[in-house]
């Protein structure tokens, strides 16, 4: 059964990088990470057992959707602690602003729907299911926009990060922005889900996190060192990032 084989998959690799952080000695250095990926393999077990045209199937995936949003708010707020650690006025103000963002999105949406609940919503299931399923969809989105701009971040200036912490934020941003399409997808469809998709996404999952799991490296390999500027171009962005994150730093104090 895809389903079921789908699912197992992504518990399974979720469970080999969970191993491997423990292994390298990273756990500590991703608490939040790691609880993301207990939640994974709890909950893709939980739902590899059951049918999905199942009635008990469809209220357990109900139930799940508040605490992936919980699990995926947290591991996001990690990466961006971890990629600005040196930037505590962009840390601060940023987290701030992704609580914002993500109240500001969740009730937009919903207040959107309730307006145009006749156009948007006939024909779908329970309304309440699916005011739920509207909530989680704007918290995935506006969570893929954040890992969006810290891979952005990352790519743009010469943070020195460890390597774990690169590899962390692009395997897990990158499997995140597949479910947040998954996600997408699933909003257009009649039922509100579909089951094609939701099995390529499992499968899509699994590949990242085994190569998340694979290239992870030992914990001392994962220390950045300083390092002197490569070029005057490298020191300007960094200056610019210095100059942002002391804009920023007053600004919290207020």
């Amino acid at each position: 059964m895809p389903h079921r084989t789908t699912e197992l998959l992504v518990t399974a690799a979720a469970a080999m990088v969970a191993g491997r952080l423990f292994w390298f000695g990273l756990a500590r250095r991703f608490p939040a990470l790691l609880a993301w990926l207990a939640w994974q393999m709890a909950s893709n077990a939980a739902l590899a057992v059951l049918s999905p045209n199942g009635l008990l199937y469809f209220w357990i995936y109900v139930a799940l959707l508040p605490l992936e949003c919980l699990f995926s708010l947290l591991a996001v707020r990690e990466l961006f602690a971890l990629v600005f650690a040196a930037y505590p006025g962009i840390r601060t103000i940023g987290r701030w602003a992704m609580y914002g963002a993500l109240a500001l999105s969740v009730a937009a949406t919903l207040a959107a729907t309730q307006i145009l609940w006749h156009q948007t919503a006939s024909g779908r299931a329970h309304s309440n299911i699916y005011y739920v399923q509207l909530g989680h969809r704007s918290v995935i989105f506006c969570l893929a926009i954040i890992i969006a701009s810290i891979l952005y971040s990352i790519s743009r200036y010469p943070l020195h990060l460890g390597k774990n912490t690169y590899l962390s934020c692009a395997c897990f941003g990158t499997l995140f922005l597949g479910e947040a399409a998954q996600s997408l997808l699933d909003s257009l469809a009649p039922k509100l889900f579909n089951h094609s998709i939701d099995w390529a996404t499992n499968l899509f999952v699994a590949a990242c996190l085994a190569a998340w799991a694979l290239w992870l490296q030992p914990a001392e390999s994962a220390v950045a060192t300083r390092v002197t500027f490569a070029s005057p171009a490298e020191a300007d962005l960094l200056q610019e990032l210095a100059s942002l994150n002391q804009l920023l730093s007053r600004a919290a104090r207020r």
